[in-house]
């Protein structure tokens, strides 16, 4: 009995250890978040009229950044509980899109 116990323990912890570098794995780094939000806010504006393309564009969108439509917009809930981060990462975007909108890449 006790070795059933013993192996039910190990066989918890890496479960755990397994779902824990999983959550931690997710986390979008800062810089990645706002090149995406940014990108996503364009491929929005862009295709709104389009219902087809806009899903094509954001899907291509979240696979040239490694990520999910799930883990980008959880990544956003987390950092609009957070007011310095998400004055950092508002702060980022914008500059990011200026300089697009300087550089003739959007309107």
């Amino acid at each position: 009995m006790k070795q059933v116990r013993r192996n039910s323990f190990v066989i918890l912890i890496v479960l755990l250890l397994f779902v824990l570098s999983a959550c931690e794995n997710s986390k979008i780094d800062d810089d990645k978040l706002v090149k995406i939000y940014v990108e996503n806010l364009i491929i929005e504006e862009t295709h709104q009229n389009n219902p087809g393309m806009l899903k094509q564009k954001k899907d291509s969108l979240f696979n040239k950044f490694n990520t999910s439509k799930t883990a980008f917009e959880n990544e956003l809930n987390l950092i609009g509980n957070d007011r310095e981060r998400w004055e950092k990462f508002f702060t980022k975007s914008k500059e990011l899109l200026e300089d697009l909108r300087k550089s003739g890449a959007v309107n």
